[in-house]
C-alpha cells in the first residue's frame, strides 16, 4: 500500500497511547482511502493547527496524536 504512513517509537506503551488516540480521534478512518487528488486536511484542534495535504496531518499537525480534523477537496488557500 503506497499511502501507508508510519513513525517508530522507542517503546510499545508510547506507541499504543499514540495509536489509541488516533483511533479515538477517528484520524485513521480519514487516512484509509487512497487520497483524492486535491484533498487537504483541516487540524482544528491538534498539536499545530493549521491545513496539510497528503498524510503530512498525522506526524505535522498531530505530532501522531489525536486531534479534531476535517477533510476537504481543494487547495491549501482554498481551506
Amino acid at each position: 500500500y503506497n499511502h501507508r504512513i508510519f513513525k517508530k517509537f522507542n517503546d510499545y506503551s508510547t506507541a499504543k497511547m499514540y495509536y489509541e488516540e488516533l483511533v479515538e480521534y477517528k484520524v485513521l478512518d480519514m487516512l484509509q482511502p487512497a487520497p483524492e487528488k486535491d484533498e487537504v486536511f483541516i487540524v482544528i484542534r491538534g498539536v499545530r493547527p493549521g491545513v496539510y495535504v497528503k498524510r503530512c496531518v498525522a506526524c505535522g499537525g498531530l505530532a501522531w496524536r489525536g486531534g479534531e480534523v476535517m477533510v476537504a477537496v481543494g487547495s491549501k488557500s482554498d481551506a
